[in-house]
């Protein structure tokens, strides 16, 4: 009896790909990115390296010019892209009224799917890229001129 097999159908993992593309990123960690360089992976989930205080997977995205939080709206779509496609606004920069010790929310959140790419909003030096207690997996860009943008919650 002659037994016919079919071949099985490749399967990627998903989870080693993501490992593989950031230690790539890691290494340019103090180097220049260009805008829309992909910099890391929207989704610190609860419990892991990546999630800092956070509750769910989200990107926390924040502006800084000259050390003092801006909203990021005021220049995204003009000198900065928007970090990730495909989102949904969690929560705006403001007043936050959610918790008792949480008066103020810096930046703005964006969810999308999980491991969904994360772009440098604009060129410049990757200044930090690390664990930060808050911002779980943060990576900091310097664009020069004192502005800085923040990318909290990435996948480790």
């Amino acid at each position: 009896v002659n037994k016919i097999t079919t071949p099985k159908a490749k399967t990627t993992d998903k989870s080693s790909l993501i490992k593989n593309i950031i230690s790539k990123i890691k290494k340019k960690s103090g180097n220049s990115v260009s805008q829309g360089d992909i910099i890391g992976y929207e989704g610190g989930m609860p419990g892991t390296c990546g999630a800092g205080l956070s509750t769910g997977p989200h990107l926390h995205f924040e502006v800084r010019r000259n050390s003092y939080d801006i909203n990021p709206r005021d220049l995204l779509g003009n000198s900065l892209i928007w970090p990730i496609s495909g989102y949904r606004v969690t929560q705006e920069y403001g007043p936050a009224d959610w918790t008792p010790w949480y008066s103020f929310h810096t930046g703005i959140d964006l969810a999308a799917t999980h491991g969904t790419p994360v772009r440098a909003a604009a060129s410049g030096n990757i200044v930090f890229n690390g664990i930060s207690s808050g911002y779980g997996h943060l990576i900091i860009i310097d664009h020069g001129g004192g502005l800085r943008t923040y990318y909290g919650h990435l996948i480790c």
